[in-house]
């Protein structure tokens, strides 16, 4: 690895591929003039930001290992089409949000998507508290927390920031139908005390003019202090993820499209993004990195578009995927 791109405190210890840098703290004016002040705070050796380059060394993530099946959903209200998973740890539990959802042949919903909740002391073995919320067949022995009409990937979290309001401790983004803007087209704020009474935060949706069928999210960003919200989008036919963001989770920004950095020389440069049918972003998974807050950490799932088969005329929305695929959206 080259000498130093930062500037930090004397003695400052750099980790990096399992050996310990030291990076001397004097500097240049040439090399002072290039090098970004960390302070003392923590950094990642994620892109070419700080780093120069790299010599012998090289970046992995680490892989995950299957184990054994921790909740199985077999309710009547949790149908075949379960899916869109928050879990986060929030103090002596871990907590889970997903979707429950029947899906016919014929395209149409065998009850109304609902979300529901199973929470667990160790991350592995889940239950579902009859929580006694919403009917559903005539009982309200069930985990349902949510079931406005056509409410989908309902994603969750608990907001850390200070100024937070106890009535408003958990937050969440997600679609729901809304009859000025449909079921599809807009994507609402959520807010609850206790993680399992949930209420709209407004009448009217954070962001419009999408899908909105995805994984949805948002974190509060301590290190800009601003709430942040991550979500699909179409640039013509092409997926990609647009941002918003808010100083309360009411009053959002308008929606913009994701730039790509550029792994340039100066580390610095930002180049927009150019629309590529091959090259699509669906979900995203931004998250701040736990110990080095101010890094965003973003973990998107590529859309492959494997052309016109028999399985995707059985998907949902056949005659719009077809026009999509043949480029007419």
């Amino acid at each position: 690895m080259s000498r130093r791109k930062w500037l930090g405190a004397a003695g400052a210890i750099g980790l990096c591929a399992g050996e310990r840098i030291l990076f001397p703290a004097r500097l240049s004016a040439a090399e002072a003039s290039q090098a970004v002040d960390i302070g003392s705070r923590r950094e990642l050796f994620v892109d070419n930001f700080l780093i120069e380059k790299l010599d012998g060394a090289r970046r992995m993530l680490h892989q995950p290992t299957p184990r054994e099946i921790s909740l199985v959903r077999n309710k009547p209200w949790e149908g075949n089409a379960t899916s869109k998973e928050t879990v986060f740890r929030d103090g002596d539990i871990y907590r889970m949000y997903y979707r429950g959802r029947q899906w016919m042949r014929t395209g149409l919903n065998g009850h109304p998507t609902v979300i529901c909740y199973a929470e667990s002391r160790d991350g592995i073995t889940w239950t579902k508290p009859e929580l006694g919320l919403f009917e559903f067949n005539g009982s309200k022995k069930n985990n349902i927390i949510w079931d406005a009409k056509e409410t989908n990937d309902f994603s969750v979290f608990k907001d850390p920031n200070p100024e937070c309001q106890p009535e408003h401790l958990y937050k969440a983004v997600g679609r729901t139908y809304s009859p000025k803007h449909g079921k599809n087209t807009a994507l609402f704020a959520f807010s609850s005390p206790d993680g399992i009474h949930w209420k709209l935060m407004r009448e009217e949706p954070i962001a419009s003019g999408g899908a909105f069928d995805s994984t949805n999210l948002a974190f509060w960003d301590a290190a800009r202090g601003v709430y942040r919200a991550y979500f699909r989008g179409h640039r013509g036919v092409v997926r990609h993820v647009r941002t918003v963001t808010s100083p309360d989770f009411v009053n959002w920004s308008k929606p913009e499209y994701l730039k790509l950095n550029s792994a340039a020389a100066d580390g610095v440069s930002n180049t927009p993004f150019k629309p590529d049918p091959t090259n699509q972003l669906y979900t995203n998974q931004i998250i701040p990195y736990y110990r080095a807050p101010h890094i965003l950490l973003g973990f998107p799932t590529r859309y492959v578009d494997y052309g016109w088969t028999e399985s995707t005329r059985n998907l949902p929305g056949a005659n719009i995927r077809k026009r999509r695929q043949s480029g007419i959206l």
